[in-house]
C-alpha cells in the first residue's frame, strides 16, 4: 500500500528527529550545570568592582575626616597651651616645662624666648610609647619647627608625606610675666596607620559579604534559570510529540484520500473511509485530550474540597469499561474502601486515566485489581511488564512506553493528567513495574 509505505518513512523520519531533539537537549541541560559559575561572575565582577569602588571612595571620606579633626584639635591645644601659660603665668622654666607635658601626645612645643633663642621644648622622653612620634619622627618634627619659624607666612601650614603622615604647624605669640615668648608646635596623624588593621577587617567583612550576596543571587537566578530549561523542554517534547501523534494520522489520511481520488483500488473505497474517519476520531481524541490537559495545566480555580468516597468513584469508573472488560475477559476487582478529602470530578478523571490504561493495555484472560486503604489507592495490570528505565517518562505527555503500549490506541495524556491533578490536590504518586504487572498508587 502506497500510502502505508509513506506513513512509515515519515514515521522513521519522524522518531529520528525526535531523538536528535532529545540529544541536543541533553547536551544543553549537562552544560548547564557547569553554567552557574558564568552566572555568578556576570553578577559578581560588577558587583565586586562596585564595591571596591565605594570602599575606596568611604575610605578615603574618612581619612580625610580624621585628618581634618586631628588638624581642628591640633588648633584646639595650641590655642590651650597659650591661654594655659598666660594665665597661670609660671615664673620658673621647670613650671613651664610641666605645663608642656599635655596630653595629646601627638603634637611636640618649643618655646622661644623674645630673643628667639630657644627656651624649652616638649621632652622626648613623654612620647616613649607613642606610636606614631618615635626617636625619628621627633627628630624631624623640631627640625621642621625651626624651619617654618624662619620662613614667612606659615602660621598655619599642613603637609602630607609620601608614608601617610600629615603635619600641621602653627605658632601663638605668648606674654608670661611680662616676657613675650613664641610658643610653636607640630603635631602628625596618620589615620591609615593608627586604624589600618580596622580598616581593613571592615573591608574584608563588606567584601565576603558582597561576594555572599553574589552567590545568593546567582543562586536563585540559577534555579530560574534551571526551571525555565526544564519547563522549554517540557513544551518542547510536548510540542513535538503532537505534531507526531497528528502527523501520522494525517499523513495515512492524505494518503488513503489520494487513492479515493485517483480511483486507486477502488473495491477497497469502504476500507478507505473507515481508516480515514478512523484516523480522524484519533485526532480529534488527541486534540481533546491535549485541551484537558492545557485546562489541567492552568487550573486556576480553587479546588472544590468534599468527602469523596472513592470506592464509589472506581465503580462508576469500572462500569464505563464494562463492555471492553468483557470483550477482553478481563476481571476487575475493587479491595477496601478509602474517604479522602478532594475535587470529586478531578478524582473521577484520575480514576478513568487509571482505569482506562489498565483496560487498554492489559492482555487478555488477565486480572486489574484496584486496591484501597491507609491513605491509598492502587491500580495493578497483570501480564503486562515496563522496563524500570521507562517508568518515570510515562509520566510525561504523549510518551506510551514501549511497543505494546505504542500500538494500543491511546494519546499518552492520561498519565500527565493524573500528575497535574495529584500535584494541583498535594497528592502523590508513583509506577513501579513488577515481573508480570504494572502497579500505580496514589499517596494521599
Amino acid at each position: 500500500m502506497r500510502a502505508k509505505g509513506k506513513s512509515g518513512g515519515e514515521n522513521r523520519q519522524i522518531r529520528c528527529e525526535r531523538s536528535r531533539n532529545r540529544s541536543i537537549q541533553r547536551r544543553r541541560i549537562r552544560s548547564g550545570k557547569d553554567s552557574f559559575w558564568k552566572i555568578w561572575l556576570h553578577i559578581a565582577i560588577p558587583l565586586v568592582a562596585l564595591t571596591l569602588v565605594v570602599l575606596f571612595l568611604v575610605l578615603g571620606m574618612t581619612l580625610a575626616f580624621l585628618q581634618n579633626m586631628a588638624i581642628a584639635r591640633a588648633r584646639e591645644n595650641g590655642w590651650e597651651m597659650e591661654y594655659t601659660l598666660e594665665g597661670r603665668a609660671p615664673e620658673t622654666k621647670k613650671e613651664m616645662a610641666e605645663m608642656l607635658k599635655v596630653a595629646n601626645a601627638d603634637m611636640v612645643y618649643v618655646l622661644y624666648d623674645e630673643d628667639g633663642k630657644k627656651f624649652l621644648c616638649s621632652d622626648e622622653a613623654d612620647y616613649q610609647d607613642n606610636v606614631l612620634i618615635t626617636h625619628e619622627v621627633y627628630d624631624n618634627l623640631l627640625r621642621s619647627i625651626d624651619a617654618y619659624r624662619k620662613a614667612e607666612n606659615t602660621n598655619d601650614t599642613v603637609h602630607a608625606d609620601m608614608y601617610g603622615y600629615v603635619y600641621y604647624y602653627g605658632q601663638k605669640q605668648i606674654d608670661i610675666s611680662g616676657k613675650k615668648y613664641l610658643l610653636e608646635y607640630m603635631g602628625v596623624s596618620a589615620p591609615w596607620l593608627e586604624w589600618k588593621d580596622e580598616f581593613l577587617c571592615i573591608g574584608i567583612m563588606v567584601f565576603l559579604g558582597v561576594l555572599l550576596l553574589t552567590l545568593l543571587i546567582a543562586g536563585d537566578y540559577y534555579r530560574i534559570y534551571r526551571a525555565r530549561l526544564r519547563v522549554e523542554k517540557y513544551y518542547r517534547d510536548t510540542s513535538c510529540a503532537l505534531v507526531h501523534d497528528l502527523k501520522t494520522p494525517l499523513t495515512a489520511i492524505s494518503g488513503y484520500a489520494e487513492n479515493l481520488k485517483e480511483n486507486v483500488h477502488t473495491e477497497k473505497r469502504d476500507y478507505y473511509v473507515n481508516v480515514i474517519c478512523k484516523n480522524v476520531d484519533n485526532m480529534s481524541r488527541t486534540i481533546e485530550n491535549v485541551l484537558e490537559l492545557a485546562r489541567v495545566e492552568h487550573f486556576e480555580k480553587e479546588l472544590s474540597r468534599e468527602e469523596v468516597k472513592l470506592e464509589e468513584v472506581a465503580k462508576e469508573v469500572v462500569e464505563q469499561y464494562e463492555r471492553q472488560a468483557r470483550e477482553q475477559q478481563l476481571t476487575v476487582s475493587i479491595q477496601g474502601a478509602l474517604c479522602i478529602q478532594a475535587d470529586r470530578e478531578l478524582m473521577k478523571r484520575v480514576m478513568e486515566n487509571l482505569i482506562g490504561n489498565a483496560v487498554k493495555y492489559t492482555s487478555p484472560q488477565e486480572q486489574i485489581v484496584i486496591e484501597m486503604g491507609e491513605g491509598k489507592c492502587s491500580v495493578t495490570n497483570t501480564g503486562i511488564a515496563i522496563p524500570k528505565e521507562q517508568i518515570e517518562e510515562l509520566w510525561k505527555p504523549f510518551v506510551k512506553g514501549n511497543e505494546a503500549r505504542t500500538a494500543a490506541t491511546g494519546t499518552g495524556i492520561g498519565l500527565a493528567i493524573v500528575r497535574k491533578i495529584l500535584m494541583q490536590h498535594g497528592f502523590d504518586g508513583k509506577m513501579e513495574s513488577r515481573d508480570n504487572s504494572v502497579c500505580v498508587t496514589i499517596y494521599f
